[in-house]
């Protein structure tokens, strides 16, 4: 299995925003840090004839090894640009903000959720009879989606 480190770009042309699939790269065992990474990278904006000082912004998982506060991706660049605006992944953050959340509801209620998903996936007539009702009261059609957990384990160390 290979690790690949992928550049996507967006810019400024004629008054538009436009994205740009800048590089992928395969990621060798050594190249796998911080400092290996920002190395990689550094190399190809200099190849771009970018200037560092020129990015004013960066955006990535929160993955320590590009956004830690002691040695990652992020501080690398920021000591070549102090200016830029550094977010980490928006989605991320939130998928880690609702399992943290989820983590709180008591288990009694999330067994109530399972049990009405199994009560009404495993029946046709079932999930018939729900629409029914829900056009009876005037309301959206929805299906009751599986209630699942993902990266627990990623999540459990957010946990206070």
């Amino acid at each position: 299995m290979h690790s690949w480190y992928v550049y996507v770009v967006w810019y400024i042309h004629k008054n538009s925003i436009k994205t740009h699939l800048l590089d992928i790269i395969k990621i060798n065992a050594d190249e796998g840090t911080a400092k290996g990474l920002y190395s990689l990278f550094k190399k190809r904006v200099i190849s771009n004839q970018v200037k560092i000082t020129n990015i004013v912004g960066y955006c990535s998982d929160n993955a320590s090894v590009m956004m830690d506060n002691n040695e990652s991706f992020k501080t690398y660049l920021l000591k070549d640009n102090p200016n830029i605006i550094v977010n980490g992944c928006i989605c991320h953050s939130a998928h880690l903000v609702a399992v943290a959340a989820a983590e709180k509801i008591p288990s009694n209620v999330e067994a109530l959720l399972q049990n009405l998903y199994s009560y009404f996936s495993r029946s046709p007539k079932r999930q018939c009879v729900l629409e029914e009702f829900q056009e009876y009261l005037k309301k959206s059609i929805l299906k009751i989606l599986s209630p699942s957990k993902t990266r627990q384990k990623l999540c459990s160390k957010f946990n206070t």
